[in-house]
Parts: structure tokens; C-alpha cells; sequence
């Protein structure tokens, strides 16, 4: 039999016509919720980097504005699974999370088997298999895995990024005009999820301009790709909108045009962008490269390589567009000064994910040349690594990613509830401890008489305006704010008015009063 009548024969009969074919995306979908929702946080979680997701919750659930950029899609959308009737408040948007990535993994199912028939129906045998094995091996990845299981904004913008992908790559086939407006929509609308979507807009420009459709864009069709991208943008109106009712939380109340700019623009967080010392770059550079092989291990980063290459050779420009965006992201995420940077990676994952996909078809491709004696041996051991591969890796990451049983935060949540004084002023100095607090105040309705004073937002005077009124006192230090000697001034202020609670040993603060500690807190006398 020749190549071809085999490859006739194994692909057409899977990918083609059989009604398995037509609903592998829906089996996918499943298996990998499924593996989500077993595996995700039941509860308020600061594992996997979320630290914020108490921040995020309480945003979602009040109809707040959470910490820069805002992240108006996220609330928006979280706001509705917060009504689901399931599990506690932080368990929705756990859900939340896992259906983002499982519909992610599907997109990104849908374009790579897509691409495989495309480029070469007639000679890539099991290419569902393929398709559905590197799917797989996306999604039980480590990063991405721990992403989809707790309350943060990353599982959505995976779900945007391999949808605007995908998008992306259906036009560039097809060069049907009518999917530029909605390709336009739906990037502006995941720009109110995460700003990091930007890094994907060079790539796009070059690979538009570049085209051979673009010339037969009709203008009203480029006309509407503008309007229909403003509209999406347009999810940030949201901000000045809910800030004019100073909802909790209220970072940066954007009322006005330069707080709206401080908040959408991440100020707070500039300092981190780039801002890697020149020495840490040769290390960082290595853990990058362990990173790499910690998501898809050796052979994935060799499918990686092969399919990069044969990309190169085959489809040049569209590769080095896809290049551009990959080392753009690859960038951003070294540059970016802080521990949990990496996280900034998943499109990266993707696009790597992508070129696994093609180095993978290359090497079917090759099975097919085989001379017949050897080919059946040689397509049983392809067809094994195929399914072994994200078989082990999910194996692999399954104890260490599994939150099913994690008690660490609301551990945390019931000791503030049963220890603290009643209307004490607890001082806090970390992240996950503020907006724990929050999600218990504000979500669960809960020890509300506490009044939270977050050591590095006091500085803010947004800030020191919410806190007013339920604090009892108005909190307007004179001075450098955040200084020791405000602070120890603050403390002995409120310490003869209300009970005092730092959240953490902190010894500076505890000299020159008597206090007791009842859990993790240090209470003063």
C-alpha cells in the first residue's frame, strides 16, 4: 500500500468523517474540567502565587475595583459565576478559572488539529491524536495546571489569547474579511483583562500587513474592526462608573482622569517592569530555560525545537511573527522584577505549545516515508509517546498542584474571627493577609467591627478616605507616611483608643509596649 493510501486510510477514517472526530473537542473539554475541578481550591486559596485572589473575590462579588489595572472583564465576568448556587463565593471563581483553561486547551485543540489538515491532510496520520496529546500536555503543564484551579485573572487571559490566536490563524487561511471585526473585538476586550495582550499586537500588525488578503479587506470592514475594537476597549468605563459609588474595594477611586491613568497604567507597578539588575539577567536566563523544561520536559522541548524549525523552513513569515510575539513575552517576563513573573509566560506556553504541535506532525510525516516491514513498529512507538506523554505529566504534577484539600487561608480567616478583640484595628504588612481580611469582611459579612490599616496602602490617600469612616478616626499622618516614627506614633495613638493587632511579628512596632500573641497575631495591651 502506498504512503498515501495508508495515510488515507488512518487520518481521514479518525479526523475526517468519524462522529469520535466531531466530538474530540467536547471529550477534551470534559477530561481537562474535569481534572480542574477535582483539583481546584475549595476555599479561599494563596497558593500557586494567589495571594490576591481575596482582593479579586471581594471586587467581583461587591461590584468593586480591585488592585491596578482594574481588570473591568475580570470583575464583570466573575460577578456572574459569584451567582452560581455552589461551594463558597471563592469556589465560583475558582470555577471560573477552570472553565477559562478548559476552553483554552480546546481552542487551542481546534487550531492545531485545524492546521494540521491544512497543511498536509493526505500524510499526517492520528494527526487528532497529536493534536489532542499536545493539548493535553498544555494543559496539565505546571504553570498553566496551577492557574486554572485558583481566583486569578491569568486562566481568562489564556482563554483570550488562544482564542485570539486561533482567530488569527482562521484568517490568515481563509482571508475572510468578516472575522477581522470580531478578531478586533474581542482583543480590545481582553485588554480589559490583562494589559500583557498588548505584547501580542506587533506580531498581529506584521502578520495583517504582511498578508496577501490584506488588499481585498474592504475599507468598511477595516472601518468596523476599529469600531468594533474601541467597543471592546470601552469594558474600562466601568471603572469611573462603579468608583462614582465608592464601592469596596475602591483602588485608586478613578473618578477623575489621573487616577483613572494611575490605575489602568499599573503605576504602582512600574518599578517592577524591567527592572531586573543587569547581573540577575545571566541567572534568570537559566531559570527561564529550567522553567521550559519544567512545563513540558525534555521531549516536549525537543518537539518544540523540531517544530520551531520545520515552521522556518515551511512558513517562514508566519513563524517569525510567532518568534516575535514568543521572545516579546519571553522578555517581559525576565525583565519583570518580582518572584511569581513567570506566570506572565502562559501565551508564550502556548505559542511553544503550537510549535510542539508542528514538530509533531513532522515527525508523522516521516512515519509515513517509513518502508512497510518497519512501519507498523514504528507507528505503535509513536502512537505510545503520543499518549504517555501527557499520561506522565499529569502524574507528575498531580501532588504538587492538587489544592482539593487546602486550608491555609481560611485557617487564617477563622483565627482573625475568633482571636481578634472586638473592634481592634488590625495592621497588616502582606498582601494575602489585607485581602483575606477583606474577603472576610466583605464577601462572608464577617467581623466587620475590624478595621484593616494595610502598612503599604495607608500611603494612598484613597486609601486612608475608605478607611474613615469604619476605622472611627481619620487617619491624615503628617509627615512621610510609612516612616518608623509615623508609624510608632500612629500605634500609640490607636492603641490608647482601640484595641491593636499586628498581623506578623514585627519587632520594631511590638518595642515599648506589652502585648500577647493568640495565633499569628500580636496583640497589644
Amino acid at each position: 500500500m502506498s504512503s498515501a493510501g495508508m495515510a488515507g486510510q488512518t487520518p481521514q477514517g479518525l479526523a475526517a468523517g468519524s462522529r469520535l472526530a466531531r466530538v474530540l473537542p467536547l471529550i477534551l473539554l470534559c477530561v481537562v474540567f474535569a481534572v480542574y475541578r477535582v483539583t481546584l481550591a475549595p476555599d479561599l486559596t494563596w497558593a500557586h502565587g494567589g495571594n490576591d485572589g481575596g482582593d479579586l473575590i471581594a471586587a467581583a462579588y461587591r461590584l468593586g475595583i480591585p488592585h491596578p489595572t482594574g481588570y473591568p472583564l475580570y470583575v464583570l465576568l466573575g460577578h456572574l459565576f459569584t451567582r452560581l448556587p455552589c461551594g463558597t463565593v471563592a469556589f465560583r471563581l475558582h470555577l471560573m478559572s477552570a472553565t477559562c483553561a478548559a476552553v483554552a486547551v480546546t481552542f487551542f485543540f481546534a487550531w492545531t488539529r485545524a492546521e494540521a489538515f491544512a497543511a498536509d491532510a493526505e500524510s499526517v496520520p492520528w494527526a487528532d491524536i497529536a493534536a489532542l496529546s499536545v493539548a493535553l500536555l498544555l494543559a496539565f503543564s505546571p504553570l498553566f495546571w496551577s492557574q486554572a484551579i485558583i481566583a486569578e485573572v491569568y486562566a481568562l487571559n489564556a482563554l483570550l489569547a488562544a482564542a485570539i490566536l486561533y482567530l488569527l490563524w482562521q484568517w490568515e487561511t481563509s482571508g475572510r474579511s468578516l472575522l477581522l471585526p470580531l478578531l478586533s473585538f474581542l482583543y480590545g476586550l481582553g485588554l480589559g483583562n490583562h494589559l500583557t495582550l498588548l505584547l501580542l499586537l506587533p506580531g498581529m500588525l506584521c502578520l495583517v500587513w504582511s498578508s496577501s488578503h490584506r488588499a481585498a479587506i474592504p475599507r468598511y470592514v477595516a472601518l468596523a474592526a476599529a469600531g468594533a475594537f474601541l467597543a471592546g476597549l470601552g469594558i474600562y468605563l466601568y471603572l469611573p462608573w462603579r468608583a462614582a459609588v465608592d464601592p469596596w474595594p475602591n483602588w485608586g477611586d478613578p473618578t477623575t482622569l489621573r487616577r483613572f491613568i494611575w490605575l489602568v497604567s499599573g503605576s504602582l507597578y512600574r518599578p517592577y517592569l524591567f527592572g531586573l539588575p543587569m547581573a540577575e539577567w545571566p541567572p534568570r536566563l537559566m531559570a527561564w530555560a529550567r522553567h521550559l523544561l519544567a512545563q513540558f520536559g525534555p521531549c516536549g522541548v525537543i518537539l518544540g525545537g523540531l517544530g520551531l524549525a520545520v515552521g522556518m523552513h515551511e512558513q517562514r513569515r508566519v513563524t517569525i511573527v510567532m518568534l516575535l510575539t514568543f521572545g516579546l513575552y519571553t522578555v517581559y517576563a525576565l525583565g519583570y522584577n518580582t518572584p511569581d513573573a513567570w506566570v506572565n509566560l502562559i501565551p508564550a506556553h502556548i505559542l511553544w505549545a503550537s510549535w510542539m504541535a508542528g514538530g509533531t506532525r513532522y515527525l508523522l510525516r516521516r512515519v509515513v516515508s517509513v518502508t512497510a516491514p518497519a512501519r507498523a513498529v514504528v507507528c505503535a512507538v509513536l502512537l505510545v509517546l503520543l499518549v504517555l506523554l501527557p499520561f506522565w505529566s499529569f502524574l507528575q504534577n498531580l501532588p504538587r498542584l492538587n489544592l482539593s484539600a487546602d486550608r491555609e487561608a481560611r485557617d487564617y480567616m477563622e483565627s482573625a474571627a475568633q482571636l481578634l478583640p472586638r473592634g481592634a484595628i488590625v495592621i497588616t504588612g502582606a498582601d494575602a493577609h489585607t485581602f483575606a481580611l477583606w474577603y472576610l469582611q466583605e464577601v462572608e459579612q464577617r467581623r466587620r467591627d475590624l478595621t484593616v490599616l494595610d502598612r503599604d496602602l495607608v500611603r494612598y490617600e484613597w486609601y486612608r478616605a475608605q478607611i474613615a469612616a469604619p476605622a472611627g478616626e481619620v487617619l491624615l499622618p503628617s509627615g512621610e507616611i510609612g516612616a518608623a516614627d509615623w508609624w510608632h506614633e500612629t500605634v500609640a495613638t490607636l492603641s490608647a483608643r482601640r484595641p491593636v493587632a499586628l498581623a506578623g511579628s514585627d519587632p520594631s512596632l511590638l518595642a515599648g509596649h506589652s502585648w500577647r500573641q493568640e495565633g499569628s497575631f500580636f496583640i497589644l495591651r
